[in-house]
Parts: C-alpha cells; sequence; structure tokens
C-alpha cells in the first residue's frame, strides 16, 4: 500500500491573472505563491489507461491529502523547477519586469475530488518558458 507521507515535494502555487495595460497587450501578473507538499505523478497516463486506447489530456497529477488547501483550476505551479522570491515572498520578475525569473512549469487544469477518501489529485498540463500549454500526449 502506498503511504501518503513518502515521496512528497515542494510544490509552489500561485494564482495567475492577464489584464491588458495602456497599449492593449495582455500582461500577466502573478499573486504570492504557497508552498505545499504533495506526491507528484511521473506521468499522466497509467498502462491500462493506454492499452484501452485513452489518452489522457493531461501532462502528471498532484496527489494531496492536505484538506485546508484547495487549489483552483487554472492556478500555476513550479512542480520540477522552485521559483525565484523577492524578500517579501512574491515573485521575482526579471528585467523586463514582466515575465518571472523562473516561469511556472504547469498548470492546474482540473481538480478529482474522491467521494470517500481523504485526498484530492490535481490534473496538471505541462508550460513551455513563455506560458503556453504543451501538448505532450497529442490530446
Amino acid at each position: 500500500m502506498r503511504s501518503r507521507y513518502t515521496k512528497k515535494q515542494d510544490i509552489y502555487f500561485a494564482v495567475k491573472t492577464e489584464a491588458s495595460d495602456a497599449d492593449g497587450d495582455l500582461v500577466a501578473t502573478y499573486g504570492k505563491p504557497e508552498m505545499h507538499r504533495g506526491t507528484v505523478s511521473m506521468t499522466a497516463g497509467q498502462p491500462f489507461v493506454w492499452g484501452l486506447g485513452f489518452v489522457p489530456a493531461y501532462s502528471r497529477y498532484i496527489t494531496s491529502f492536505d484538506k485546508n488547501f484547495t487549489p483552483t483550476e487554472g492556478m500555476v505551479c513550479w512542480v520540477d523547477v522552485t521559483p525565484t522570491l523577492n524578500a517579501d515572498g512574491t515573485i521575482a520578475l526579471g528585467s523586463d519586469g514582466i515575465s518571472p525569473v523562473v516561469p511556472p512549469d504547469y498548470v492546474i487544469k482540473r481538480i478529482i475530488k474522491s467521494q470517500k477518501a481523504p485526498l484530492r489529485r490535481y490534473a496538471l498540463r505541462r508550460l513551455d518558458g513563455t506560458g503556453q500549454e504543451v501538448d505532450e500526449n497529442g490530446a
């Protein structure tokens, strides 16, 4: 049986919002990130899922037993990388003042709740360095 305390890692979550600036360009802003611990899958698909011909639309999953933290769909997260933070805990931005020094590598696409077990799974989709979703599975 899998222990819910093993193989946990630090994951940073932040809300990303986009707004138009004076020139009409979309500018992304990031909220103050929160660090939580969770188990991250290596891939999204299980062998039996691929055998049935189902191609998942997600890159990976996070499994969490923390009932106090409830992220929302669309939040960005740093799973394989650690964000660079300012002294006040906000995201450090690059020389352009817009993009983060270390961009997020995943976005939460779906929250999968369990009816009976005290866990939540968050389906993730990989992001490239510019914030666009990467279609790894052909979905």
